[in-house]
This record gives C-alpha cells, structure tokens and sequence, in this order.
C-alpha cells in the first residue's frame, strides 16, 4: 500500500488529482484543503508520497516542504517522504528554491495527466497504469 498526501485548495484541481491518483492500484490517499491540515496529517502519518500546491490560503507549500523535512518539530515521519509541488506558478525564482529546498518535483498547472502519473509512478517506483 502506498500511502500519498494531495494537499490541494481549489476543488477543480483537487478533483483532477484525485482522479488521476484514482488509477494507481493499491493507494491511501489523504487529502488536506489548507496548510494547517496538512502538517496536522503530516504529524501523524508516514507518506510515501506528498503532492502539495504551491499557493495556500493559509500559507504555501514551502513552508510544509520545511515543516516535513524538520525533525525538530518532533516528527520524523517525512524526512525523506518524496515531495511534488504543484503550481500555476512558473517564476523561476520560486522554481529554484523549491529545487533547493529538496523537492522531488515540479509540476505547473495546468496540468498533463501522463506527465502528473508518471512523475508520481517513478516516485513510488510502480508502473504508470494505463488510462
């Protein structure tokens, strides 16, 4: 089983994530709508898998990407959990921290479904299923 966060605001997007994730077989999937929902299920949870949105209406995706990767905190279940951020944002500033910052990947909205599952697949290490 492997377990993945999404943590997405906007409900369009939430709803084209899930569905894509949908398709991988033998899934847990969380969801968090905001920032403090998210590192709420982060103390809690090992993930295998973090999706997270950029911009936040409580704060953004950077500062989860810190909170997991800070074992100060308490919690050292995602040191190491791969890390997807997900944004219309394309500023390569933001870009570089991110990459900086430990991300495994990042992907701008729109998005392209082959490109979300496979990005998602590698870092799980299964096979991209068909859709």
């Amino acid at each position: 089983m492997h377990n993945i966060l999404l943590i997405e605001d906007s409900g369009v997007f939430r709803e084209v994530e899930v569905t894509l994730l949908k398709l991988i077989d033998n899934i847990s999937l969380e969801i968090a709508i905001n920032h403090k929902n998210a590192l709420s299920l982060i103390d809690k949870k090992k993930f295998d898998l973090i999706i997270c949105d950029y911009h936040l209406p409580d704060g953004n995706g950077l500062d989860i990407l810190n909170y997991s990767r800070d074992d100060k905190n308490g919690n050292a279940l995602n040191l190491k959990t791969d890390f997807v951020m997900v944004t219309g944002n394309n500023d390569m500033e933001i870009v570089k921290e991110c990459i900086t910052k430990g991300v495994s990947g990042y992907l701008v909205k729109p998005l392209q479904p082959a490109k979300f599952l496979q990005k998602c697949c590698k870092l799980l290490k299964i096979p991209v299923p068909k859709f």
